[in-house]
């Protein structure tokens, strides 16, 4: 199983957070956290659980520094998640993505209309 660890460094946050490529298990928990997300109140809160249900499936690790300042508590319920700063909550789901593409589908046909666009700074990452 591929996994992918980043780490962040910023806003009181020093963490290391490993995702991995998803096993049956995984894409079950999912499927699962997908049925019982039920209808949001307002849209931004539908993207937030979106997101959320693909970190919480595919996240393996999550490893806050000694003495940092802030930490993310796991496992992360989906208030938590919101509240983390959105280039953390960006880099995260990208980290998820890129190991399971297939959970994202609209990312690669936007990749493919916009070839040799880059979408900024990717996060400091190591392959296992």
């Amino acid at each position: 199983m591929s996994e992918k660890t980043f780490t962040w460094q910023g806003d009181g946050y020093d963490v290391a957070i490993t995702v991995a490529q998803a096993t049956v298990r995984m894409g079950a928990r999912r499927t699962a956290l997908l049925v019982m997300s039920a209808i949001p109140e307002e849209a931004a809160d539908s993207v937030v659980q979106r997101v959320w249900i693909d970190v919480c499936a595919a996240t393996v690790a999550v490893e806050n520094a000694e003495g940092a300042e802030r930490t993310i508590p796991w496992p992360l319920d989906a208030g938590d998640f919101a509240d983390l700063p959105e280039p953390l909550g960006i880099a995260w789901e990208n980290a998820v993505h890129d190991l399971n593409p297939h959970w994202a589908p609209w990312k690669q046909r936007r990749e493919e209309e916009t070839p040799g666009e880059s979408s900024g700074d990717a996060p400091t990452s190591s392959e296992s």
